[in-house]
């Protein structure tokens, strides 16, 4: 069995057409179903945002060390957490949430808002850890 991410690239030879394969059991990213309507985008106020919050919150702390050593704790939100906030709250679409957190790690063809941290994450801000703040992008390289 190969892997095959389904997109031509500019090296494939004139005349030959690419197929998109489709990975075994997930349709590709265009044919999955949109439930959801779109939000226009809007500006939010944090402290707007603050007061969504409930009164007590769940989290552990990441300890992030950069290579040289410098070293940050970020608070993180326990998952479980979140799934007894959902459940307080106990509405039917916020009970569909839930289960979906309990049955499925990754939901393919969805942007999942943050349900989940990507060990990417943690090694960028390990690196700019050491960067300090607001250096331009081009100055990492």
């Amino acid at each position: 069995m190969s892997f095959s991410f389904g997109f031509a690239s500019d090296d494939d030879a004139p005349g030959e057409t690419a197929t998109a394969q489709k990975p075994n059991g997930h349709s590709p990213p265009e044919t999955v179903k949109n439930d959801h309507a779109t939000v226009p985008v809007q500006e939010l106020d944090l402290d707007d945002l603050l007061a969504t919050l409930p009164d007590h919150l769940s989290y552990s702390t990441l300890r992030i060390e950069s290579p040289t050593g410098k070293t940050l704790h970020l608070a993180k939100r326990d998952l479980h957490d979140v799934k007894v906030q959902l459940l307080q709250e106990a509405t039917p679409p916020n009970d569909a949430i839930v289960d979906q957190i309990e049955r499925a790690d990754i939901r393919s063809g969805v942007y999942e808002g943050g349900f989940k941290t990507w060990e990417g994450s943690l090694d960028l801000a390990s690196l700019l850890l050491d960067r300090g703040p607001r250096r331009d992008l081009d100055e990492l390289a």
